[in-house]
């Protein structure tokens, strides 16, 4: 396809897009749209670069954390070939998880495990003499997922960032998904997430509740090698029907992997008084500065929002303010913080708002810190990657 127009068109990437099966998938991605598919390898390639995606699994050193607590793992039971990866995420801790550490690192560990598949999908088609494996199969087990860490906006913000850097970076990389064992209120998490996937990932998902899905598994895979649990006949030693020697089962994360917050550098302390409302400004003077914050009260709730002000004055003479994260009331987090953060997508001042206005009788005693990254930090690694993906 040596006159392959979007080959032309890409010609001066390096590393140079040279196989046509590579080219192919992002000119589906963007329904052979060349000017958009252009956009979107060429976009691709700068954060590979960027982020050093190119050598991360040279580099990456999977934390124990990880390791030992958030659910996953490949097996060999697709009879093309294809990576299997299974996700018992009903049993996953995502609000432990992103206590014990940051949204970095849990996108680091995403990315790990997109880049694993790749360096499987290589391997296994120089095995094949050649033929291309090109996609992976994914089933998520949603079995015991518990709907209020949905309440946290640090797990719904990660969840979404995730789901951006896969769609923007792994094209055309599925085969088919099935969600299994989803609750009734499922819906609530699928309607975070479709909006974020495109049309043709969407129609390769398929939902099954607590029953059916076995026998399409089974009809699907070699039984041999799919884990008992999930309707195969392998097992792990001691008969272990999940095979957790290769799947993690997640579980709580443990008190000791929690990261220590209060007292620690950097944190500050003030009074809420009561029927008050307290507001920290910050003047953000370049656009795609990252605004990240932690707080907690000693005891009581407190209602907590996030405000901009533009520094310019609109045509109406007036500075406009507006509401960026909605007040919602949140509880007393002990030793653990409330934690946030968004992209300042233009100069001006944002406020952080905590607001005890609606307690006429009990102060608040505050604890807060508080970071501002300008855009060049923010970029140096692959866990902020999502930040350049446009909606």
């Amino acid at each position: 396809m040596k006159n392959f127009p979007f080959r032309a068109a890409v010609a001066d990437l390096s590393p140079p897009c040279r196989e046509d099966w590579y080219l192919l998938k992002w000119l589906r991605a963007r329904k052979f749209d060349l000017d958009d598919a252009t956009k979107m390898l060429r976009e691709h390639i700068a954060w590979r670069k960027k982020y050093q995606v190119y050598t991360f699994l040279d580099d990456y050193k999977v934390p124990e954390l990880f390791r030992n607590h958030c659910p996953g793992g490949f097996v060999d039971c697709a009879p093309g070939g294809q990576p299997v990866y299974i996700s018992p995420t009903g049993n996953a801790d995502i609000k432990g998880l992103l206590e014990a550490a940051s949204r970095s690192d849990f996108i680091r560990h995403l990315i790990y495990i997109l880049e694993t598949q790749e360096e499987l999908k290589r391997r296994i088609s120089l095995q094949n003499g050649g033929r291309r494996v090109e996609t992976m199969y994914v089933v998520v087990d949603m079995e015991g997922f518990s709907f209020w860490q949905l309440s946290s906006i640090e797990v719904v913000s990660t969840i979404t960032e995730a789901v951006r850097i896969y769609e923007a970076n792994y094209p055309e990389i599925l085969e088919v998904a099935y969600v299994i064992n989803a609750p009734s209120l499922f819906p609530m998490l699928w309607n975070i997430v479709k909006p974020l996937l495109s049309p043709r990932t969407i129609s390769k998902v398929n939902i099954f509740g607590k029953d059916g899905w076995k026998d399409v598994l089974a009809a699907r895979f070699d039984v041999e090698r799919l884990p008992a649990h999930w309707g195969g006949r392998l097992r792990g030693p001691d008969g272990d029907g999940r095979c957790t020697h290769l799947i993690c089962p997640g579980g709580p994360v443990p008190e000791k992997y929690r990261r220590k917050w209060c007292g620690t550098e950097g944190t500050r302390t003030c009074t809420v008084g009561a029927g008050c409302c307290w507001s920290l400004p910050v003047s953000v003077d370049h656009a795609g500065s990252e605004l990240r914050w932690n707080f907690n009260t000693a005891s009581g709730d407190v209602a907590f929002s996030v405000r901009f002000r533009p520094f310019r004055h609109t045509t109406d003479g007036e500075k406009k303010t507006r509401d960026l994260v909605v007040a919602k009331r949140l509880p007393s987090s002990n030793s653990e913080p409330h934690s946030g953060s968004l992209c300042c997508n233009e100069p001006g001042t944002y406020e952080l708002v905590f607001d005890n206005s609606f307690s006429w009788l009990t102060r608040k005693k505050l604890s807060y810190s508080v970071e501002l990254l300008p855009p060049d930090a923010q970029r140096k690694k692959p866990d902020d990657a999502a930040r350049e993906v446009k909606d």
